[in-house]
């Protein structure tokens, strides 16, 4: 846990405020802002033991009629207490009146006049952050200050943190399977730890991910974010930080609050209650918190009712038609609006024989189909009557309740206990895609055929029997899918620390569970949805199903399916394809840790201190699915479109995953060893060393370790230095993941065709342990001539080696690369084609794309952290400037086969990876113009973006335009106990520019037009009420 946790030990003797206070802020690390005239002439009790902060100025200013607040991560101003005084200090009431003599009435006590700015006394450590005391850079952001900025969680107010570059919240886009990712330096959210009060945080997934949103944020204090290498300190898989989620374990009295967001557009309602208590007992030995919270957001459920993106349909394509493979030299992709599929309409478009070129009405008729202006992407087309998917959902509908408890007990001056429990329910749904039918044969013998004019009967009549055509359609008559995903996460923790002579001790345990429902609530059976296509006259006029009729055994209760129109599929027919599917991943954690740590001598520059740390794990991992990706469908009896191999659900489906297990042990040891007291070359040096022993059952053994300089120059000055060697082991879905299968359209530039084709991912259990090699230099500047400034630069550099890569045939930079290397490439093993690869006709488009995890690649992320801090009072106004910035100008993946891609300033070119901004900056003002009313102003900004970080791929538009957003938050202070505030996210309602992945052409207006991660929802308007007593 790092050094400015939140209990420490205070040892303050009795004296006056004025110098107490100067002893309390350098102990505690923190600035302290007090009126010299307000703390003059007034004494402080003794402070001596181990406590919170908050309990540390409760004691000290116990009596003087003064209190504290807050108004930056670490800086607190003394203020006067203007709460009623309680009856038991009262002064007694003055003596009713006696006859014989007139009594004047006591005059009030007269409040303490106003003090100038002259009169601003600064005490403690002038470093504005705790984290800039490290030797590790650390940001330290309070909830208060992640909450003032966004209302909305504190999950979302982080991720705006530069730091955290590439962490996209649950709300940010669909395509997040139901979590919150974070993400540090952009390198992969499964290469950061995180945890809660210094202990592993159990994860949601089998790739060891942790939902944020679960951690129960109701008591919450802040939020520590480590940026460098420290697996040796906090554990295996720490390559990139650790990010620290602190609790306010010695919360007291009663705080609540309720809010209501909306956006300006009248959409993605939100809501938000909670409410939390803590107090002592047992004779004040022991002290209990708990609470609860229940968030509600209705999301964007349809993006086709926001004109930005029904209007501009944007999609990346090739530019010249006719130019040969998009994205090469010869045919560079662009940024186009409007775009269609030319190959299928909404009524369905008929692709091939003597009827090609005509499309269904929206009653069954025939009627030309116009087409669009071409593209240099087959198949996309600008305007005309082609179609493109609708009614999609912008943002997801969400549902938290979560609730957290604590209580420990003192037994005695040198032992305590405590147990803590944490439970969450989180809930997701949105709307995807609709069922795209492309290409699909349809017999000349339907008879639902026999409805149209007729003027084509005669030529559907000289077709040869089995004859077909092909079809393209987006069927609207069909439900969208649908997506659910439901996570149940509780994790209990229990421990005790104490003390044995110099030296201190803990050990904790902590089991985690997380249950975790996947749905797709309107999923379709391929196999009965081509049962049903596949319809035949019974020679009575009446459809059937053809595969009903020889195959009983499987499709005995098929209704024929009518594609022919907008609105022409029965209601029975829908049931029968449709199918509701689930997959259930469960994980769970045993964690058992032991810590000595203390004092061990003097090296007569200091003290010499020394901590030991060993930990045993245990992580489960299982998947339940009731429609495995893996089943075989059944084309006894189906005349068209079955083949062997086919994914059996068109919306994906998850195989079964048997329980696996993973048993880490680890040992390790850190020492701090200081070096130098003051001399001619500084104040203070000194070293932090780090080792630890890490043996996976699964992947055998790993050392890790870190070495950490830092050197106090002078007062003004500090430098830091990190070295370190850090892992992240393969995780159990790294290892184990069952095959999942999927039906995805596909545009195959080998062959100019498109078409659906069957993905399938699974896990590697060949894998190794990733390793990285980290440095850090960074320096700490708080000038004495600006008493309350504060500036931390650091430089970093991360190199992966043996990292684990998906290596994805579906990506367009897999297709170039093996059209490069003329299908001799290792990696074109990925695309599975029917015929040699030198045939380039539409026969030879693929059967299978795979998914491959393997030890193949090689990572590398460099860049600079730049953090300002700055408070001071302007005519008695506390004022308060934060800025953060980070530049990082590349993030190189070597993805071995798959060839290399810089994705730092680029908006795509990694699966799954967001766009990672080269330069990221966030600022904030906060001020407080009229007692008790205060302001707050956020800016929020991103650089240009690169289209693609692959080097193989060319475009017209080389950039996505910079944003920025300006936020702002007003509060009033309606009593002791009361606040209101109001929140208002972007503003001025900028709109993201626009961008559409080049691996997204057959997608038009489900997944495209804005990067991912870019503010969708525009002004948002936040109106709640915070009660603390």
């Amino acid at each position: 846990m790092p050094a400015h946790a939140q209990v420490a030990r205070f040892s303050i003797p009795a004296q006056p405020i004025a110098s107490a206070l100067v002893q309390l802020g350098r102990a505690a690390h923190v600035q302290i802002v007090a009126p010299e005239r307000m703390i003059a002439g007034k004494n402080a009790p003794a402070i001596e033991g181990e406590m919170s902060l908050q309990q540390a100025f409760e004691r000290l200013l116990s009596g003087s009629g003064l209190t504290f607040r807050q108004i930056s991560p670490a800086t607190y101003i003394i203020t006067i207490d203007t709460r009623p005084i309680p009856a038991a200090l009262r002064p007694p009431k003055p003596t009713p009146p006696q006859p014989q003599e007139t009594r004047r009435r006591p005059s009030p006590v007269p409040l303490p006049p106003r003090v100038d700015d002259s009169a601003i006394l600064v005490t403690g450590s002038r470093l504005i952050t705790n984290g800039n005391t490290m030797p590790t850079p650390v940001t330290v952001v309070t909830s208060t200050e992640l909450l003032a900025s966004d209302p909305s969680s504190i999950i979302a107010g982080m991720y705006e943190l530069p730091a955290l570059l590439g962490s996209i919240t649950s709300s940010s886009n669909i395509s997040t399977g139901g979590l919150s990712a974070i993400n540090l330096r952009g390198i992969g959210v499964t290469r950061a730890l995180l945890m809660v009060d210094g202990k592993r945080a159990g994860p949601a997934s089998g790739d060891n991910t942790v939902n944020p949103d679960v951690i129960p944020q109701i008591l919450l204090k802040r939020v520590d974010v480590v940026t460098g290498g420290v697996s040796a300190i906090y554990g295996s898989d720490a390559v990139a930080g650790v990010v620290n989620f602190i609790t306010d374990t010695h919360f007291r009295g009663v705080k609540a609050h309720l809010q209501r967001g909306l956006s300006q557009y009248g959409d993605d309602s939100k809501f938000d209650i909670g409410a939390a208590w803590g107090g002592d007992f047992a004779g004040d030995r022991g002290h209990i918190v708990a609470g609860i919270q229940w968030r509600d957001s209705e999301g964007i459920s349809n993006r086709n009712r926001r004109p930005l993106l029904s209007e501009a349909l944007w999609s990346e394509q090739g530019s010249v038609p006719g130019g040969g493979t998009p994205g090469t030299a010869g045919n560079p992709y662009q940024l186009v609006r409007g775009a269609v599929l030319g190959t299928a309409s909404y009524g369905g478009l008929i692709n091939s024989g003597p009827l090609a070129g005509l499309q269904f009405n929206s009653t069954g008729q025939l009627i030309p189909f116009a087409h669009g202006a071409a593209t240099g992407t087959p198949g996309i087309e600008i305007g005309g009557d082609g179609a493109h998917f609708v009614n999609g959902s912008l943002s997801p509908a969400q549902d938290l309740q979560s609730g957290y408890g604590r209580a420990e007990l003192a037994l005695s001056p040198r032992l305590m206990l405590y147990a803590s429990l944490s439970v969450s329910r989180f809930h997701q749904t949105y709307t995807g895609q609709n069922p795209f039918l492309n290409g699909l044969a349809v017999g000349y013998a339907n008879p639902f055929l026999a409805s149209i004019q007729p003027e084509y009967q005669g030529i559907i009549a000289a077709q040869p029997t089995g004859a077909s055509m092909r079809i393209g359609k987006i069927a609207t008559d069909l439900p969208n899918y649908h997506f659910g995903f439901d996570e149940s996460y509780g994790q209990t923790a229990l421990g005790a620390k104490g003390e044995l002579g110099r030296m201190r001790w803990s050990v904790d345990y902590t089991r985690s569970d997380s249950r975790m429902t996947t749905t797709n609530y309107n999923n379709i059976n391929t196999g009965r949805l081509l049962a049903a296509l596949d319809a035949v006259d019974d020679g009575r006029g009446a459809a059937v199903c053809r595969a009903a009729l020889l195959n009983p055994g499987a499709y005995g209760g098929c209704v024929p399916l009518n594609i022919f129109g907008t609105a022409s599929a029965s209601e029975a027919a829908v049931q029968y394809i449709e199918q509701a599917t689930h997959a259930t991943t469960r994980v769970g954690m045993d964690d058992l840790s032991a810590t000595v740590k203390g004092t061990l001598g003097h090296s007569g520059a200091g003290p010499v201190e020394l901590a030991v740390n060993g930990e045993w794990r245990r992580v489960h991992y299982r998947v339940g699915s009731d429609a495995s990706g893996n089943e075989k469908v059944d084309c006894t009896g189906i005349a068209y479109n079955c083949f062997s191999g086919a994914a059996p659900y068109m919306g994906g489906a998850n195989s079964v995953r048997e329980p696996v297990s993973q048993i880490v042990a680890e040992t390790a040891a850190e020492l701090d060893l200081p070096l130098m007291a003051s001399s001619r070359l500084g104040q203070v040096f000194g070293l932090n060393l780090a080792g630890r022993f890490t043996h996976y059952n699964t992947s055998g053994d790993a050392l890790t370790w870190k070495i950490s300089a830092r050197w106090q120059v002078s007062r003004d000055l500090r430098l830091r230095m990190n070295r370190s060697r850090d892992i992240r082991a393969p995780s159990l879905a790294d290892l184990f993941a069952p095959g999942t299968y999927y039906r995805k359209n596909f545009i195959d530039t080998h062959t100019n065709t498109s078409g659906f084709v069957t993905f399938i991912t699974q896990g590697n259990p060949d894998l190794k342990p990733e390793r990285a090699d980290t440095w850090t230099l960074g320096a700490v500047y708080t000038p004495r001539f600006a008493p309350g400034l504060s500036v931390a630069v650091d430089y970093y550099n991360i190199a992966i080696g043996n990292a684990i890569a998906q290596v994805d045939g579906y990506q367009p930079s897999v297709s170039a690369l093996c059209d490069a290397s003329g299908g001799a490439a290792s990696i074109c093993s990925l695309i599975l084609r029917p015929l040699p690869y030198a045939d380039t006709s539409a026969a030879n488009f693929p059967t299978q794309l795979l998914s491959e995890a393997l030890n193949v690649a090689r990572a590398r992320a460099w860049g600079v952290d730049l953090e300002l801090n700055y408070v001071a009072s302007i005519r008695t106004m506390p004022v308060s400037l934060r800025f953060l910035a980070n530049w990082q100008p590349h993030v190189i993946f070597d993805n071995g086969p798959g060839g290399w891609v810089d994705v730092g300033g680029a908006a795509d070119g990694m699966p799954g990876l967001p766009p990672l901004p080269s330069v990221k900056l966030l600022a904030s003002l906060s001020l407080e113009p009229w007692r008790g009313t205060s302001l707050r102003l956020r800016q929020r900004w991103r650089s240009a973006l690169r289209q693609n970080g692959n080097p193989a791929l060319h475009f017209v538009d080389v950039n996505v335009a910079p944003i920025g957003y300006t936020d702002i938050t007003v509060s009033r202070q309606l009593s002791s106990n009361f606040n209101i505030f109001l929140n208002v996210k972007n503003l001025f309602d900028a709109a993201p520019p626009p961008f559409a992945s080049s691996g997204g052409s057959a997608q038009m207006n489900y997944l495209g037009g804005f990067a991912q991660g870019d503010d969708i929802v525009g002004r948002y308007f936040t109106l709640g009420i915070r009660l603390r007593n």
